[in-house]
């Protein structure tokens, strides 16, 4: 990955890693596992650079529930998106593929 060239361009890959942290974190402790040193940590900032970027771990929990209902959105419009396939029948499979592609979004919804 490429280090970001403008202040808005840090800005932005900074929440990322930060927001990529949180999901790992719920991934493998749930969201009582989000801590801002342990996400600071593995995002490779200071503690209180989290701070610039959410007011506190529950704005942050709150963006990675958002973001893990979108997927699951996204997930329902497919299936009902195609009126030929039976979306009782095929959303089985597709929540696996897409687990399987995104982890940190399916494991947030377990």
């Amino acid at each position: 990955m490429t280090t970001p060239g403008s202040r808005a361009e840090q800005k932005r890959h900074t929440r990322a890693l930060i927001v990529a942290a949180g999901r790992n974190a719920v991934a493998t402790r749930g969201f009582s596992g989000l801590g801002v040193r342990e996400i600071a940590r593995e995002a490779g900032i200071v503690p209180t650079a989290f701070y610039r970027h959410f007011e506190s771990v529950d704005a942050l929990a709150t963006e990675i529930a958002a973001g893990a209902a979108e997927a699951l959105g996204g997930l329902v419009d497919a299936l009902v998106a195609e009126p030929a396939s039976d979306p009782a029948v095929d959303w089985p499979g597709r929540a696996s593929a897409l687990a399987v592609r995104e982890p940190q979004n399916w494991s947030v919804l377990a």
